[in-house]
């Protein structure tokens, strides 16, 4: 925001949130982003902030670990605290719903927490303007966690914002009729899995033919187990997809169905039926010479395929 500075940000965006209600949180419930965590770290609502209170009570609703802020004095320290109830919190000084402090429910995020994170202004980069107290920066800086969501209006969202090097940008941002993700991101998580898939090649090269077709069928029973999840993940790309304007056709192509994903299980089993070509000679000949050459079928190593849509092809590249 040209012009501004994160004070006047603030000031600006304080005065907008007021005028603006809606129920936020609502939109989590069947998303992966929800769905896959099994902790939520959230703050509590005070004044005109998006309200949390009943996605805490859903949350622990659906068995998961909540914990909620509690500002430990130190300078832009804040741990969080793992409650059972809204009934545990009170208000502080400020008049901000916080628990009592008890290290015995100090609770630490990890790959699979979901972190709300609250702001007064974002921007199409993800970045936001806060109170000022860079509490949230420090805390997404020195922590790992799952994924880092930012809850607002529409109207609370700008083309760009100051920042400094301190700054974290989230992974998505939701609003009361969107979600938007942060591409770069997942740009990231597709570079760690292709470094993953690199770092088994050995160990995957060297599997008995055995290993492999269990491993191919019992891929196809976890699709088979797990269609709901997945369709309703395959429903999150959708809307981003025509929230993004991509064109009918590559949304169709997009879109799973149970029978689709059945039959991605079925061509798993269909591969595994098939024989192994790893270690066949293809040719074997011997020299003039008396040295014997041949051809032999081995693996290849790591294969990185792109293509437009057509997620229920993927199992049978």
């Amino acid at each position: 925001m040209i012009g501004l500075d994160k004070g006047e940000i603030r000031k600006k965006y304080k005065e907008i949130r007021k005028h603006l209600k809606g129920n936020i949180c609502d939109k989590f419930y069947e998303n992966e982003m929800y769905l896959n965590s099994e902790q939520i770290f959230t703050f509590v609502n005070y004044g005109s902030e998006i309200g949390t209170k009943e996605l805490i009570k859903r949350a622990l609703k659906d068995n998961k670990r909540v914990a909620v802020p509690y500002m430990t004095g130190k300078e832009h320290e804040m741990i969080f605290i793992e409650i059972n109830s809204l009934e545990e919190l009170k208000e502080n000084k400020i008049g901000i719903p916080e628990p009592d402090y008890n290290e015995s429910k100090i609770s630490k995020s990890n790959c699979n927490t979901l972190v709300i994170v609250p702001g007064l202004a974002f921007d199409r980069e993800f970045y936001r303007v806060g109170y000022g107290g860079g509490f949230y920066d420090k805390y997404l800086s020195e922590n790992e966690y799952g994924c880092a969501v930012g809850v607002c209006f529409n109207e609370q969202i700008t083309d760009s914002l100051p920042r400094e090097k301190t700054d974290k940008c989230v992974d998505a941002v939701v609003t009361e009729n969107k979600i938007i993700i942060n591409g770069r991101k997942k740009m990231k998580s597709v570079i760690e899995m292709c470094e993953s898939a690199k770092s088994a090649k050995r160990t995957v090269a060297n599997m008995t033919t055995g290993e492999k077709n269990n491993v191919l069928v019992k891929a196809a029973e976890a699709l088979r187990n797990n269609y709901s999840e997945i369709l309703k993940a395959n429903e999150v790309d959708l809307e981003n997809g025509k929230n993004a304007g991509l064109k009918g056709s590559i949304i169709d192509r997009l879109a799973l169905s149970k029978e689709r994903i059945y039959d991605m299980a079925e061509g798993l089993e269909a591969i595994a039926k098939l024989p192994d070509p790893i270690g066949d000679y293809i040719s074997m000949k011997t020299l003039p010479n008396g040295l014997t050459v041949g051809q032999k079928r081995v693996p290849m190593g790591v294969i990185g395929i792109i293509y437009e849509a057509r997620p229920n092809v993927t199992d049978f590249a």
